[in-house]
């Protein structure tokens, strides 16, 4: 080999090995190189941005209540620790029952996911808690299942009154209870009060000039009841009833013959509903007899006299 030959060899090493450092330099600081051969580039690879903390979570509901066979939208914002919304950012939604449909899992540009609440089929008056986690942020919200829940209550009787014992009459009433949508509530326990409203001294006497000719009042003067057992001449059986599957429970007034036209009184039906607020209704009424009672002449009618007379009232014709 010449010195020319030599020459040449030598910085072609040279040159090879300058080439190999500028890589090795280059690939240690994320730069770009390109090889004698054709290699591709490398792109600087740029340092990840700190990702936004979930600080709170505030829901917004189309209502607080849920009938059965209906829905309520939920909402849920994600907000940093200055209060704005967060986008893309995964929220796990739950309820302690009932069903969430048609659920996003991460915000959107405004911050949201969103779903809808059902009662899952089942109308259960209860309270259903909805919580929303995104990372360490927890939110929850409560809404009340009303499907099933008593929002009336409503007194009803008949033309008809029974003879459970010769010295007894009893009249039978229902009571419906029905739900938000108007629909029957079952198991519904309703509570029943009677109370006395006012009453009457007085006599009947037999009257020949209606037909057909009864037992009618001649004198009846009326007293407003105050709370003195002397003025409770009825009873309610029984005093609380549960609901079938219409809606309805049954019960009777039950009271003395004599007593029969002498009082007035006032029945209280009450159902309990969510959240201990409650749906009443009230009947007042005269307690009534059968007209077959006072129809036959030379037999006194039950209370012929009324109960309610005291001992020098009438005297010579009520004993």
């Amino acid at each position: 080999m010449d010195i020319t030959t030599l020459t040449r060899s030598c910085f072609r090493q040279a040159a090879q090995i300058t080439a190999v450092a500028s890589l090795a330099l280059l690939a240690a600081c994320n730069g770009t190189a390109n090889t004698s051969d054709g290699g591709s580039n490398t792109e600087p690879t740029p340092t990840p941005a700190p990702s936004v903390q979930a600080s709170r979570i505030d829901f917004l509901l189309s209502s607080k209540e849920l009938p059965d066979n209906s829905a309520v939208s939920v909402t849920a914002t994600v907000m940093d620790n200055g209060n704005k919304v967060i986008s893309d950012a995964p929220v796990t939604l739950a309820v302690t029952s009932g069903s969430l449909i048609n659920a996003t899992a991460t915000t959107n540009e405004a911050g949201q996911v969103t779903a809808e609440l059902t009662t899952g089929g089942d109308a259960t008056p209860r309270t259903i808690t909805i919580t929303a986690t995104s990372g360490s942020a927890v939110a929850t919200a409560l809404v009340t299942v009303v499907g099933n829940s008593a929002k009336s209550v409503k007194v009803g009787t008949s033309n008809v009154t029974a003879e459970p014992t010769d010295t007894q009459y009893s009249k039978p009433y229902n009571v419906l209870v029905t739900d938000a949508n108007g629909l029957p509530v079952k198991n519904a326990t309703v509570q029943l009060t009677l109370e006395p409203i006012r009453y009457w001294k007085g006599y009947r006497e037999w009257d020949q000039t209606v037909t057909p000719n009864a037992w009618t009042f001649t004198s009846r003067v009326m007293t407003n009841c105050t709370s003195g057992g002397d003025c409770k001449p009825a009873t309610v059986n029984p005093a609380n009833v549960i609901t079938d599957a219409n809606g309805f429970a049954f019960f009777n007034v039950i009271y003395a013959k004599n007593y029969a036209g002498w009082a007035e009184m006032r029945l209280t039906a009450t159902a309990t509903l969510s959240g201990n607020v409650t749906a009443t209704d009230v009947s007042e009424f005269t307690l009534m007899g059968l007209a077959k009672d006072y129809q036959t002449q030379g037999i006194s009618s039950p209370g012929r006299c009324s109960p309610f007379n005291a001992l020098t009232d009438y005297v010579g014709t009520c004993p």
